[in-house]
């Protein structure tokens, strides 16, 4: 393993024995309390984060064009593209808004700091090992290149717990109920030929409006 996936590993130690809610998986909490069928409706928890919030859409398109989005986005993109033939209904990333439900849901008033940082610093691991290896950041790379650089970082345990991370939260966007942001008309559910629950929350019901 490289100097590189070493340091970050120490790095990632030292965050987890100085918070330890840190060492918590988020797939492994929320799969234990509620169950996958309960949590594709409960997972949203940043809404009433997101409720209180001054961002608006326009403001929330303008940060996911700069770092570390831009390059979360890229990521993304290459871990669920996008169909490539027009008869495949399956969704891509970019189709289930993955990039746009991270960076709400990392607002909720229950996600660690720790871990925001997490994700954030991922990003610099990731293009500081890009551009050491490859010398392009790694939104700059080719597509085979971004498979060498991911496969690469996997292999350190902080790699591989920042890409389980990114997908964990790609999940909840691809199973949530669209009015919570991800899964844009139910594009997930139907790929999936899943029918979800009812009554489903409308705009003016959802749970961070009834408290």
């Amino acid at each position: 393993m490289s100097l590189i996936l070493q340091s970050w590993d120490k790095a990632l130690q030292r965050e987890i024995d100085a918070n330890p809610n840190f060492a918590v998986s988020r797939r492994q909490f929320l799969l234990g309390t509620t169950g996958l069928a309960g949590a594709a409706f409960l997972l949203p928890s940043w809404l009433e984060a997101a409720q209180k919030s001054t961002l608006n859409s326009k403001k929330s398109d303008k940060i996911l064009t700069s770092e570390p989005w831009l390059t979360i986005e890229v990521v993304y993109n290459h871990l669920f593209p996008p169909p490539t033939d027009s008869k495949d209904d399956s969704p891509g990333a970019k189709q289930i808004k993955a990039t746009e439900y991270l960076f709400l849901a990392l607002q909720a008033p229950d996600i660690e700091k720790s871990q925001r940082q997490f994700v954030e610093k991922g990003v610099k691991w990731l293009n500081q090992f890009s551009v050491t290896e490859y010398k392009k950041p790694f939104s700059g790379l080719s597509n085979s290149d971004r498979e060498k650089a991911l496969r690469k970082i996997e292999k350190s345990k902080a790699g591989r717990r920042w890409i389980a991370t990114l997908m964990d939260f790609l999940f909840e966007a691809l199973l949530a109920d669209p009015v919570y942001g991800g899964n844009p008309d139910g594009i997930g559910w139907k790929w999936l030929d899943h029918s979800p629950g009812f009554p489903r929350p409308p705009k003016n019901k959802r749970y961070f409006l009834l408290t």
